[in-house]
């Protein structure tokens, strides 16, 4: 096969190039024909590979980031190549080793709103959703669950895209029987004693890497453990801003600026902690290096591979959300605590037995391999609001995909006020549309004269089922949207959902056993889980509106084994979301579901056994608050004489 690797900057200590070479020299090895395309080559030439430099001709990088990628783009559309492979976020990849934490995520995170007002914003979103929207046919080479999840939160990518790698670590990083000799010539190499404490910051971008709060840890050392410590830091950045701020606390003697280096495995064998505390980490590679070569490691949870300090026992991680305070306190118990020490160093040393630290670059081969058979998507504008999930996009007419959804024809359930609702199927698998038509100034007027929020589309759906979904809620699972227009009352818009097949409403799993019980184990099985969904839906900042029984559906498989209770909650297109909910909001909820239980044989202590898993507090302790479970049995019987007028006018 021809390939064609693409990234931004090669030079040979950085973690992401050192996994670009090994990936490389695998295809390489099999026989592959490989070009490489990036800004620079800071490296000797390497056998049989042709490299090709793109010059800058830009301002700014993220210009020339975006010129780059126009470059690759255009190399895709002239099928050159059999697999184009990206190391970093750019247009016409048909792979990409997601080596960076999502961008998306991050500037959601930034209190800096005028920074969404920057090019360079739209921009690096644009680079990030060429690969990430759903309706991208590129494959991703994840790293980490966590690097999955916020990629998925952030753009709702296809979770078949993704193919999860192993932690890899090169045999150099590994101890061998040259370790203690190469300890020793170290420390005389640079004038330390056995007794000095030897830290490590490893790291290309000082700033990410958080060596800002590494450099104020050190400050907060008591002095005599101060005098003792040797803080070298290693990385290809500039130093000037943190020479500065060490000589502003006075630790400017303990630290050392050694740059970039390829000889890393030198010092973590010489080393007595790897200090690490990032402010974004994708994964961590420079993590696992410390654990295998026997050096305890302070960390941040931001960190993709920090589950492994964990898992191995062999460090301390800080916890979200981050406090400087906790970090100094973290550093001084690492460095006095020699018991501790010795049982990081040996949980360590031990770690590649019982976790699999080979393999990698083997398994990112076979995967570019494989993605040949896969066909090329045509690149596009890829829009926020709107996209259709592969598995469906070639039933719709590519000329006007918009026009040829809101078109749909199916099974009618509901069509109202501008929104119709219906069933259709595709390849044997049904699935539900909502097509959101516009509803009119009429209809708007008339929801706010009654002081509620008028729903013009299917955006707030949308919203709401991926709040469930982070809030890890089981809905319906989304598959399409798309919205068009700015005018409220004209604003036509789309979800589509699969159809949740093989499920039973609560309310009908009553009704339809006519009269006969439902066995006490699986009674309170259902109890607690719905009362569990509530919880968790309301404590995340979300109400439904609209949370009667009859929008529980339990997976059928409950009933051949009660103890695999799975329930989906759904219709949440009147979801309201918020920080903090109101409590008319929640007392609405909690009287729905009262309201549409009423008829199906629950007794008292069915009741108080949803309260007390609803708040998790002792009863004795929750009913003393009599206000608010009074309000509920007010509006429970307000709907109820609601529900019995309606009656009556039906019978007239």
């Amino acid at each position: 096969m021809k390939l064609a690797f693409c990234l931004f900057k090669y030079f040979p200590y950085g973690g992401l190039q050192r996994d670009f070479k090994a990936i490389l020299d695998i295809c390489l090895a099999r026989g592959h024909q490989i070009d490489v395309y990036t800004f620079e080559w800071n490296a000797e030439p390497i056998a049989k590979i042709n490299i090709h430099i793109i010059k800058k001709t830009k301002l700014t990088n993220y210009q020339n980031y975006e010129m780059f990628s126009q470059k690759i783009l255009k190399l895709a559309k002239q099928q050159l190549y059999d697999v184009i492979i990206g190391f970093n976020k750019m247009a016409g990849l048909d792979v990409y080793y997601a080596a960076d934490p999502c961008f998306k995520a991050l500037a959601t995170n930034f209190n800096k709103t005028l920074y969404w007002l920057n090019p360079r914003y739209y921009a690096l979103k644009k680079l990030e959703a060429a690969i990430f929207h759903p309706m991208s046919g590129t494959q991703v080479l994840a790293l980490a669950d966590t690097q999955i999840n916020a990629y998925y939160k952030a753009y709702h990518t296809p979770k078949e895209k993704f193919h999860l790698l192993p932690p890899w670590l090169n045999k150099n990083r590994f101890p061998n029987n040259e370790s203690i000799l190469t300890r020793r010539t170290l420390r005389e190499e640079f004038s330390l004693s056995e007794d000095d404490k030897l830290i490590l910051f490893v790291g290309s971008g000082f700033r990410t890497k958080g060596l800002d709060r590494a450099i104020l840890a050190i400050a907060s050392l008591p002095k005599a453990l101060k005098n003792n410590i040797h803080f070298f830091v290693i990385g290809h950045d500039k130093p000037d801003y943190f020479q500065k701020l060490a000589k502003k606390n006075d630790v400017q003697q303990q630290i050392t600026f050694l740059g970039g280096r390829d000889d890393i495995p030198r010092f973590m064998f010489s080393a007595d902690l790897l200090l690490h505390p990032a402010y974004a980490e994708n994964t961590g590679n420079v993590l696992l290096e410390a654990i295998v070569a026997g050096v305890p490691v302070l960390t941040t949870a931001v960190c993709g591979f920090a589950p492994h300090i964990i898992k191995a026992n062999a460090g301390v991680v800080i916890h979200e959300p981050f406090q400087q305070e906790a970090l100094n306190q973290a550093l001084l118990q690492v460095l006095t605590d020699e018991k501790a020490n010795s049982i990081w160093r040996k949980n360590g040393l031990a770690y590649p037995i019982a976790c699999n630290l080979s393999g990698m670059p083997e398994m990112a081969a076979d995967i570019i391999e494989w993605s040949k058979q896969l066909p090329r998507q045509p690149q596009q504008k890829y829009e926020s609001k709107f996209f259709i999930y592969p598995e469906l996009i070639h039933k719709f007419s590519q000329q006007n995909i918009f026009q040829s959804v809101m078109q749909l024809d199916g099974e009618i359930y509901r069509n109202l006020n501008g929104r119709k609702t219906l069933a259709f199927f595709h390849k044997n698998q049904r699935y539900f549309a909502k097509l959101h038509q516009g509803i009119g100034w009429h209809e708007i007027w008339k929801n706010l004269l009654q002081l509620r929020l008028p729903i013009i589309s299917a955006e707030n759906e949308y919203k709401a089922i991926k709040k469930f979904e982070d809030l890890n809620l089981k809905t319906t699972p989304v598959v399409g949207f798309g919205q068009q227009g700015i005018n409220p009352a004209t604003k036509r818009s789309f979800l589509l959902t699969t159809a949740l097949d093989n499920t039973i409403s609560l309310e009908d799993l009553v009704i339809k056993r006519e009269g006969k019980k439902l066995s006490f184990i699986f009674k309170v099985a259902l109890i607690e889980e719905v009362a569990r969904i509530t919880k968790i839906m309301h404590g995340g900042g979300m109400n439904h509106r609209d949370l009667y029984l009859c929008h529980f559906l339990l997976d059928e498989q409950a009933l051949k084994d009660h103890h695999k209770v799975v329930i989906y909650l759904i219709d949440l297109h009147r979801a309201q979301i918020r920080d903090f909910i109101p409590l008319r909001w929640l007392i609405k909820d909690l009287a729905s579901l009262y309201y549409s239980s009423l008829n199906l044989g629950l007794s008292i202590k069915d009741y108080l056994r949803f309260i007390k898993k609803y708040t998790g507090a002792p009863l004795k302790d929750t009913l003393s608050n009599k206000y608010v479970w009074e309000e509920v049995m007010m509006k429970t019987y307000k709907l109820t004489n609601r529900s019995a007028q309606f009656e009556k006018k039906v019978e007239q």
